[in-house]
């Protein structure tokens, strides 16, 4: 299907226009005409001879051409008659703004929306909606829109934006960042939400893509549309909901999407260097900012901050070290001009306490400001300069400075204002300040929380990213799933590479015998060896240290008594015989094939304290060296790793190997794996070992 039919239409058909104000058929109508290119816009009506104008056409049918998009303003059941009648004439594209479909969760809905479904993929139609309010395309002044807006066309900003909700979508519209294109997606069954994301990462007049996502339903288009977006260094922001279990239900109700784990969406963020919101105001404060400042990013995670009271200054610093952003000693040469401007109690350092003495001297701010901003060691400066409401002088002589120092130099970093009140906004200041490239963001910490994630995506490197997704090619949806035996588990990741303890099944005393004598020495491990036994602990069926022959042949025997006990049913395939490995820091290492986007792996604390403290990072496979080194940076147990209060630091490098292993793995059983778990992988000063392990596969 081309997309283009839907965004770059030459020529429109608005099918159910009217003049009943408040009504779909009312604003399509107005809004087709408000654009360019509206003498090849088509009203139909079959009771109507004119409107606003122009002829109105009985049907489709009727037109004087065939044309490229063809907006439904009509109840839902006359809409899979319409698209069948479009596609019938060689209509390829199609906006319908009616709900009444499979979000309704009702019998018809869904049979409706199957139709539409259908008939749109027999004629090969790109259909926006159901249950939609319209496309706006602000490049070529185009707008099928189903609802009142306050939006006009203006200059190209250059951002992309996409929601699944018909209201949010419309509040986007007004938000003053201006667009490129403003997209509904609706239930999004023919043309999704990755669909539009995609033709957004591929279209070069988008600089930025802005999404309000519930979820997905074509994670091969949406992890394309994040790998291009990636490797053209083109911001995604995207506010994803559903992420409680209340936020899912709504999710669910809402549109007809399965939003998935909403720590699953983030290990995929993380991977494609998404910048996420966290809420409306956050995804419009980000979009503004990353849309401002345009290709100008920080070149170093590094800040200078100004402020003019040592409280500013105090919360600065704590907000700065709260959300990772780093104030580095300012060089000599500032530190010398600092002393020269300042008043003699002042301090050097950043963040910088300006103190109220060059509060009215807009030639200091200047010079301060100047050399800031052509510090070779500072990626981004701020300033907690407040915008009041009404003209000050206080605001008048600071910004004075902040402009006047812009205009001098050439701006190469963010300079931004981080209000540490918030007085008003002044539109002039705003005004002077934005026509200089100075973006003005949210005060207080959402603010700093704003900062951060600029730097996380200036620092993002998508080379060395694998950029990929492991999605299976059949349905690993099934139910039926069977457990490997602990030595078929073990087996199988050695094959990858992954270290396990020398093993072997014995069947008999005398195989138990002749297994030690040959090939163990001690101590050494007897476990019950059973696919229908995965909690051997609790049934017994574990012992450890064994020190002697006698021993082993007492487990042995006792093993086979217990488990015989706790499940009668069991299948029991002899004892596994495993060399006992000496303690490490033990770590998790586990894999869950996510029904979305596939091997999704996870390390972390593990043992019997891996539910208590949950320090655990995800990362979708495949993985590379580096993905996996980082993955291992974000637990809190990487201070044990590296070495905490004197202890040795340990071999972080084989663990990042044995990651990579467990990923290789997963990705070539993609078709079959449902879960894996290797707890605990002993982790020693030089080497690792997997000393326990669980697979679990689909039949």
């Amino acid at each position: 299907m081309d997309l283009k039919k839907v965004f770059k239409p030459k020529s429109v058909a608005v099918v159910g226009a009217n003049d009943r104000e408040g009504s779909f058929g009312y604003f399509a109508a107005k809004y087709a005409l408000a654009g360019e290119g509206a003498d090849r816009v088509y009203f139909v009506h079959p009771e109507r001879k004119e409107l606003m104008g122009k002829p109105c056409y009985p049907s489709l049918s009727a037109l004087p051409e065939v044309v490229d998009c063809a907006v439904l303003c009509t109840p839902g059941g006359t809409v899979p008659s319409l698209i069948d009648e479009a596609g019938k004439l060689g209509v390829k594209g199609s906006v319908v703004f009616a709900s009444g479909f499979s979000e309704e969760k009702e019998a018809e809905g869904k049979r409706l929306e199957k139709e539409l479904v259908s008939l749109a993929r027999k004629y090969d139609m790109a259909v926006i909606g159901p249950n939609c309010v319209g496309i706006m395309n602000n490049i070529d002044k185009k707008m099928l829109w189903g609802v009142e807006t306050t939006y006009e066309f203006s200059g190209n900003t250059g951002v992309g934006v996409v929601a699944q909700s018909g209201f949010i979508t419309k509040y986007l519209s007004e938000a003053g960042f201006g667009m490129s294109y403003m997209t509904s997606s609706g239930n999004g069954n023919v043309v999704t939400i990755e669909d539009v994301m995609d033709f957004y990462a591929e279209d070069g007049d988008v600089r930025v893509i802005s999404v309000y996502l519930e979820g997905i339903k074509k994670p091969a288009v949406f992890a394309s549309a994040l790998k291009k977006a990636a490797q053209k260094k083109k911001p995604v922001i995207i506010l994803k909901s559903g992420r409680s279990k209340k936020g899912s239900a709504a999710t669910v109700s809402h549109t007809g999407n399965l939003s998935g784990s909403g720590q699953v969406y983030d290990a995929v963020f993380e991977k494609f260097g998404v910048v996420v919101a966290d809420d409306f105001v956050d995804l419009i404060a980000l979009t503004k900012m990353f849309t401002h400042l345009g290709g100008r990013l920080p070149r170093k995670a590094t800040l200078a901050s100004l402020n003019l009271s040592g409280g500013e200054t105090a919360v600065c610093a704590d907000l700065s070290e709260k959300y990772g952003l780093v104030h580095p000693e300012f060089d000599e040469g500032i530190k010398i001009l600092l002393t020269q401007l300042l008043p003699h109690f002042a301090t050097p350092n950043n963040p910088l306490d300006a103190t109220t003495g060059i509060m009215y001297d807009a030639e200091s701010n200047k010079k301060i400001y100047k050399a800031l901003l052509q510090s070779e060691d500072i990626g981004i400066v701020t300033t907690g300069v407040s915008i009041e409401a009404e003209k000050a002088r206080t605001s008048d002589t600071q910004i004075d400075g902040i402009c006047a120092a812009v205009d001098e130099v050439t701006l190469t970093k963010p300079l931004i204002v981080l209000p540490s009140f918030e007085g008003g906004r002044n539109p002039e200041y705003i005004k002077r300040l934005g026509e200089r490239g100075i973006f003005v963001l949210t005060g207080g910490e959402k603010g700093y929380s704003q900062i951060a994630s600029l730097i996380k995506f200036s620092q993002y490197d998508c080379a060395k990213k694998t950029l990929e997704l492991a999605l299976s090619d059949t349905d690993v949806k099934a139910t039926e799933t069977y457990a490997l035996s602990e030595f078929d588990s073990k087996e199988e990741i050695k094959r990858f590479g992954v270290s396990i303890p020398a093993q072997a099944v014995v069947s008999s005393v005398g195989e138990l015998e002749a297994a030690l004598e040959r090939d163990f020495g001690y101590p050494v491990v007897l476990k019950v060896n059973s696919a229908d036994i995965l909690h051997k602990t609790e049934a017994g069926g574990v012992k450890l240290n064994v020190q002697s022959k006698e021993e082993a042949v007492a487990a042995y025997e006792e093993i086979l008594k217990s488990c015989r006990a706790y499940d009668p049913k069991a299948k029991i395939d002899g004892i596994l015989l495993q060399e006992m490995a000496p303690k490490g820091l033990e770590i998790i290492v586990g894999v869950n094939n996510d029904r979305l986007f596939g091997p999704m792996l996870l390390v972390g604390l593990g043992g019997i304290f891996v539910e208590v403290f949950r320090d655990v990072a995800l990362y979708p496979a495949p993985i590379n060296r580096q993905e996996a080194l980082e993955m291992l940076t974000r637990l809190k147990a990487y201070k044990l790793l590296a070495g905490y209060r004197g202890s040795a630091p340990l071999d972080i490098g084989a663990l990042a190997d044995l990651l990579v292993a467990v990923g290789d793995y997963a990705v070539a059983n993609r078709d079959t794996l449902k879960e894996l778990d290797l707890n605990p992988v002993f982790v020693y000063e030089k080497g690792v070992k997997a000393v326990d392990t669980v697979i679990v596969k689909y039949k």
